[in-house]
């Protein structure tokens, strides 16, 4: 499984922990308790240990509740990374169970010159073609420069769809009280494209998640220049996603990091911008 493939698993199954932690003004101060650290522990444990995909079906049920009940924003940032740290290592576990079996022969064009913007249109084109009942949920760009082009040696896309929440009118319900929402029939599995200059694009079937559909907005040159208005160096390569939590506002997370040279960037954006990804 490539990096963008892990890269999305990782968001899917702790993608509150991310959203949590950029989107909260400041940093909490809690610290993991004792408890809290041998149950996501045992978390991890337990999916790497399943030896096949009904097992890890399961054990990804109860990390998904776990993280679900999880106030990211009251903790301190040791406690988010070490979060963090174990989402990864249950991603990679999971990925060892997601196959490239009934892959659709029939996939987007591809870019060879590896521009962010295009593939995403792309994306989005063959996604109303092919599954017209899903839409674009969450995107994951990896080494994309300002220019919008992802790096000829890691530059990798990857597109996760996912099923439409749509309200529901309960005729005891008084006009102008809360829409109740209800999910539509979402189906057991939805499509996750993934880009790679060396492979183009492949597809593999991932767990379906229900939100509220959403164009993006903001292009990755946008991300960009608003990075760089706040101090990101322009010749670097970032890693950026889109994606909302539930009852939250769209939200790119913008990411640039290099130990060696002391770089630790993170920021959010609002996608906000004049629709310029994709057409209405």
């Amino acid at each position: 499984m490539n990096r963008a493939a892990i890269a999305l698993l990782v968001v899917s199954f702790s993608s509150l922990v991310w959203v949590g932690a950029a989107c909260a003004k400041k940093s909490g101060t809690r610290a993991l308790t004792k408890d809290q650290t041998q149950e996501v522990e045992a978390l991890t444990k337990a999916v790497c240990s399943c030896a096949d995909k009904a097992c890890s079906a399961v054990v990804s049920e109860q990390i998904t509740a776990w993280f679900s009940g999880f106030s990211f924003a009251d903790y301190d940032k040791a406690a988010n990374r070490e979060l963090a740290r174990h989402g990864e290592q249950m991603a990679s576990c999971i990925g060892r169970f997601v196959s490239d079996a009934g892959v659709a022969a029939d996939l987007p064009p591809t870019d060879p010159a590896g521009q962010a913007t295009t593939l995403l249109t792309a994306a989005r084109t063959w996604a109303q073609r092919t599954h017209p009942a899903h839409h674009l949920e969450q995107t994951t760009i990896s080494y994309v420069d300002a220019a919008g082009v992802l790096d000829p040696d890691h530059g990798e896309l990857a597109v996760q769809l996912g099923t439409p929440s749509k309200p529901t009118d309960d005729p005891k319900r008084r006009t102008g009280a809360p829409i109740k929402p209800a999910g539509s029939a979402a189906a057991p599995s939805c499509p996750v494209l993934y880009w790679s200059r060396s492979a183009g694009w492949s597809s593999s079937p991932w767990t379906c998640r229900t939100l509220e559909p959403h164009v993006a907005r903001c292009s990755p040159q946008q991300v960009w220049k608003r990075a760089i208005e706040k101090g990101a160096p322009a010749d670097a390569l970032a890693v950026m996603t889109l994606e909302r939590a539930p009852d939250s506002a769209p939200m790119w997370r913008f990411k640039i990091s290099d130990p060696p040279r002391k770089i630790d960037i993170s920021e959010s954006f609002a996608d906000d911008c004049e629709l310029a990804v994709e057409a209405q």
